[in-house]
């Protein structure tokens, strides 16, 4: 048996015990597993990050402990080990040390995630195609997959049965509220690798969330902002309020590709001030921006890689996703990476 299996296993263990301490003392085993966490994971990304909670977690009227005993009392526990060992360590910790010997001699960058977008499309991308670009992935050190699902249309038992074939790696599945069906919950619930994040503009947000809730799935929520009438809610706080009265963890925002850069400057600065005041239940994300910091942290230099339906790439610019000339569709994730990954800039 190696090593990292062998950590992986005391991991676990361990995480098993402090879940069950969490549901009578958050306060203060949110403390101890923080600790936990700093002496198992030594990676850069760990590293800072348990740092940044500890601080965090100093106000004893921060609405995160709220969180924390929500998270603990309400969502299934094999879910949140799973999911949380598969990100923090597995990623994080694994995948980050694969990425940053890949890239000392590759010649270029290497993301920690990869987005697929699934959507409207007269030449789709075949599910072989996401199989195969995974696989390349994972030998690279890429654990974590974002799917955002844009088509209310899209079957989610081969999705699912995808992400079966990948017990290790943690993934962000992003749907319109319409597709969280019961059926779909019943089959979500077989996954314990992955969180849901549901459209929060949809009309139908609060009874998809309610549905989850009921379930125990871990869930966030997401949205795109186009301008600044759009981000109003993002920018008041009230979009934050919002999903967690929704009982989500995160709430994930993004920038469309058209989005002023004024107002996407204006969005990331306002989310980070909802994670510094604590104020609301929910961890606020600017997902682009926070994607190149984590990026940033784990191997030095930035980069961002996302494959639209038909297989066009696209990058980050640092603000929003663009798209580029290349197309994944049976070309090598390491040309895919080579060709938009360069070093020395956001990709």
């Amino acid at each position: 048996m190696d090593k990292e299996t062998v950590t992986r296993g005391i991991i676990l263990s361990v995480v098993e015990h402090t879940l069950r301490e969490l549901e009578a003392n958050p306060e203060r085993t949110v403390r101890k597993l923080v600790d936990l966490g700093d002496h198992f994971a030594k990676g850069r990304f760990q590293s800072y990050f348990f740092d940044m909670v500890q601080t965090m977690l100093t106000d004893e009227n921060s609405a995160y402990y709220d969180l924390v005993r929500r998270t603990a009392t309400e969502i299934d526990r094999e879910t949140l080990k799973t999911f949380g060992v598969n990100l923090g360590y597995n990623s994080y910790t694994v995948g980050a040390r694969t990425i940053r010997a890949r890239e000392a001699v590759c010649g270029y960058d290497i993301p920690w995630a990869i987005m697929f977008h699934m959507g409207y499309c007269e030449a789709p991308l075949a599910i072989e195609e996401y199989d195969r670009m995974m696989r390349e992935g994972v030998e690279t050190g890429v654990r974590a997959y974002i799917f955002y699902v844009q088509d209310e249309t899209q079957a989610l038992g081969p999705l699912l049965e995808l992400m079966g074939c990948f017990p290790d790696c943690a993934f962000l599945l992003a749907l319109p509220a319409a597709l969280v069906t019961d059926e779909a919950v019943s089959q979500l619930c077989d996954h314990r690798n992955l969180m849901v994040a549901v459209a929060s503009e949809d009309a139908d947000f609060p009874a998809a969330a309610a549905k989850l809730r009921r379930a125990r799935r871990l869930y966030a929520c997401h949205r795109r902002y186009r301008n600044t009438d759009d981000a109003a809610s993002v920018l008041d706080g009230s979009w934050a309020r919002k999903a967690a009265d929704a009982g989500c963890c995160f709430a994930f925002c993004h920038a469309d590709e058209a989005c002023p850069d004024e107002v996407c400057d204006a969005v990331q600065a306002s989310v980070e001030k909802e994670r510094k005041r604590q104020s609301e239940g929910v961890i606020a994300s600017n997902y682009y921006t926070d994607h190149l910091f984590i990026d940033g942290v784990i191997s030095g230099e930035a980069c961002f890689v996302g494959v639209m339906p038909d297989g066009t790439v696209t990058r980050c610019d640092g603000r929003r996703e663009v798209q580029t000339g290349m197309n994944a569709a049976g070309a090598p994730l390491c040309e895919v990476l080579a060709a938009v990954c360069k070093r020395g800039g956001f990709a």
